[in-house]
């Protein structure tokens, strides 16, 4: 497949046997700019021990998401990495099934069930950060536990008593299963853990459908089972199963990695985290509740952060057959790796990129293609709604009750293993207010 590809798009393959895959864990947005700059946006080389063609730019990244002649399949393009981890998971559908699970699994997102989700996790984000230690604290694993906290109440409706500990561990085991380049099972590996962490939440959710199943639940679980098409459609337990491990991953990592990120972003920028902070003051004085939609501040700062560390940095497509791509002949069978990070850095479509303004959000996007964190096209997130008022909420507790800043100096690096997190948590030295 190389050689076809070879004979239609430019690229090499890189180093013997590793490919450009150490390069690309290190750093990315470098790799992928100069990438670019050698090859335009659309090239191939080898990494992760397979061939891919990497698609940078917002009008490449658009004829991908749009997907006009129906090339681009997410379930082949996501498969290799995902499966069997993430088994008929909604982003590994495509076509009419797509479609099909796509419009049940939207009554559990209207705007309605997304209030109710929002109005009980935001009084447990309250009282959890409220409750940290002052002085050093490492973020990451505080967000991680408290997103996981949100997750098992907004969806699952209630919290985790003993099980917790299993059930993070089985999530952080079965995401990093998907991402490791070793992919056999052998004992003691990240593969064999992550099928293992996989078996348990199978079981911890398949033991919970008879009661999720109660006529007085509204959370997300109980809404997934209940739902049905108009034409009398609905899950199996399988289904219901198979999409309960996808969604809680999905809000329980992207989220933290959004919310982690834009932290750092905050402690880095002290007039900022002041300004977002008087915004959130002012809307507590009010006799109303605390609404994160009417904190723009706090949001143009969100979306600037998720510029600059996309919790998703790339999206994975395979092509079913020959297709046209910025004048490129891309041969069927082909995986794309869609480069929504490094097309976020891109210097012809945002002013200084590396520098951290959130007033770029003030203005239009400079194009509908240039900001995609949560997708787009059939594929766009469903769940993009409730991990922003997610983020918001547990940034705006935490402006409320801390301050917040790293030591003189620090730059985390990243682990790009899976979602994009800093390799040692992110140390903050917290203080109340």
């Amino acid at each position: 497949m190389r050689h076809v590809i070879a004979a239609h798009v430019p690229g090499d393959s890189g180093p013997p046997l590793i490919g450009h895959t150490l390069r690309i864990r290190r750093d990315p947005v470098a790799w992928g700019l100069d990438r670019l700059d050698r090859h335009g946006p659309v090239s191939w080389s080898r990494a992760w021990g397979t061939t891919v063609v990497n698609v940078v730019g917002a009008d490449a990244i658009g004829e991908v998401l749009t997907d006009r002649d129906g090339a681009f399949a997410n379930g082949p393009g996501w498969g290799p990495f995902l499966e069997p981890f993430f088994t008929r998971g909604l982003m590994l559908l495509d076509g009419d099934e797509h479609r099909h699970h796509r419009r049940i699994m939207t009554q559990a997102f209207t705007p309605a069930s997304i209030a109710d989700y929002h109005g009980h996790s935001r009084r447990l984000i309250g009282s959890a950060v409220a409750g940290w230690p002052a002085g050093t604290v490492t973020l990451l694993p505080k967000i991680k536990q408290l997103t996981l906290d949100v997750a098992a109440r907004a969806f699952l409706g209630a919290r985790l008593g003993p099980e917790t500990d299993t059930v993070r561990t089985a999530f952080i085991d079965t995401l990093r299963g998907s991402g490791t380049i070793l992919r056999a099972p052998i004992p003691g590996s990240r593969y064999a853990r992550g099928l293992r962490g996989r078996a348990r939440l199978e079981s911890f959710l398949s033991a919970r459908l008879p009661d999720a199943r109660r006529l007085d639940r509204t959370d997300l679980f109980a809404t997934l089972c209940r739902a049905v098409t108009d034409d009398g459609h609905r899950f199996s337990p399988r289904d219901v199963v198979n999409h309960m491990i996808f969604l809680l991953m999905a809000a329980h990592d992207t989220t933290t990695a959004a919310t982690v990120a834009t932290a750092y972003q905050l402690a880095r920028h002290p007039h900022w985290q002041e300004a977002a902070r008087a915004e959130a003051d002012e809307q507590a004085g009010s006799a109303a509740p605390v609404d994160v939609d009417r904190l723009p501040v706090l949001d143009r700062i969100v979306r600037e952060s998720m510029r600059l560390q996309a919790p998703v940095p790339v999206l994975v497509r395979a092509t079913t057959s020959d297709t046209e791509l910025q004048g490129h002949t891309v041969p069927a069978g082909t995986i794309c790796s869609v480069g929504i990070h490094v097309t976020h850095h891109l210097p012809d479509l945002w002013e200084q990129p590396e520098r951290f303004d959130p007033d770029r959000f003030t203005r239009p996007l400079p194009h509908p293609y240039a900001w995609r964190p949560f997708g787009g096209g059939a594929h766009t997130c469903l769940g993009m709604r409730f991990a922003m008022l997610e983020t918001k909420s547990i940034l705006h507790a935490m402006l409320r009750s801390w301050q917040w800043r790293t030591r003189p100096g620090y730059r985390p690096r990243i682990d790009y293993t899976t979602v994009p997190t800093p390799r040692d948590g992110l140390p903050l030295e917290i203080t109340a207010r």
